[in-house]
């Protein structure tokens, strides 16, 4: 992280080398402005120190949360902004926390593309100065997203690619019968025979033919095959599973 500005004292890094909850760490207050509550999730101790420090710095802004990693449950729920390092489990964001919006810290197109793909609205490269990661969850708190322009034609490129890409797994299904389609979808799920033999109304034997008709046709050799196929086609693999 480039330190510009706002420089944070080494003392003050050490202090904040934690990992839990900042008991409000508060930024300067003025006109009446309703306060941001701000999430920190960032691995490395000292950078999340650092950025804890600065952000409250700022008028408007309150600390609320400062963890190496993204749990579900805990005081996440009841922020206004994460900012999430790209090493913190920003691919669980939907499922910890998908009533919050985001702001990654990353390191490139490649994550910038994996935090739009997890659910993040903002995006700021690592190297950036402290203003901008300020000035981005000022941004996303309020609703408005943000990609820096610089990579925003990297980024639509590689949807476009990422898309393609999906498509043509898509299109090896065509040579599935429609029952084969219905029984793909499922097991990419996770579920059992038994329980896809109970959902589609046909027996379990003739969910075993099936599957075997399905890694003939796809070219697969096992379960987890199939679960990778189905993730390259673009389907939530994550949505559902059985018991």
């Amino acid at each position: 992280m480039a330190l510009q500005s706002g420089v944070v004292q080494a003392d003050t890094i050490r202090r904040l080398m934690l990992v839990g909850t900042l008991p409000m760490v508060r930024g300067r207050q003025g006109g009446g402005d309703v306060e941001i509550r701000v999430g920190v999730v960032v691995t490395e101790q000292e950078l999340r120190g650092a950025l804890a420090t600065f952000i409250a710095s700022n008028e408007g802004f309150v600390v609320n949360v400062v963890v190496d990693q993204l749990v579900r449950g805990g005081d996440l729920a009841n922020l206004d902004v994460l900012l999430v390092s790209e090493k913190s489990g920003v691919d669980q964001l939907l499922d910890v926390v998908d009533d919050v919006p985001a702001v990654v810290l990353g390191t490139g197109p490649d994550s910038m593309l994996s935090a739009v793909t997890a659910g993040a609205i903002g995006y700021v490269d690592i190297e950036s100065p402290l203003e901008e990661v300020v000035a981005a969850l000022r941004s996303v708190a309020g609703g408005v997203g943000t990609i820096p322009p610089a990579l925003l034609g990297t980024l639509l490129r590689q949807v476009v690619r990422r898309n393609r890409a999906e498509q043509e797994h898509r299109d090896r299904l065509n040579v599935l019968s429609p029952r084969e389609n219905d029984v793909f979808r499922l097991a990419a799920l996770g579920r059992s025979n038994d329980d896809i033999a109970a959902e589609l109304f046909i027996s379990p034997g003739t969910v075993r033919t099936h599957k075997q008709s399905i890694f003939k046709k796809l070219d697969l050799h096992a379960q987890a095959e199939l679960v990778a196929f189905a993730m390259r086609c673009g389907f939530d693999v994550m949505g559902e599973s059985s018991d």
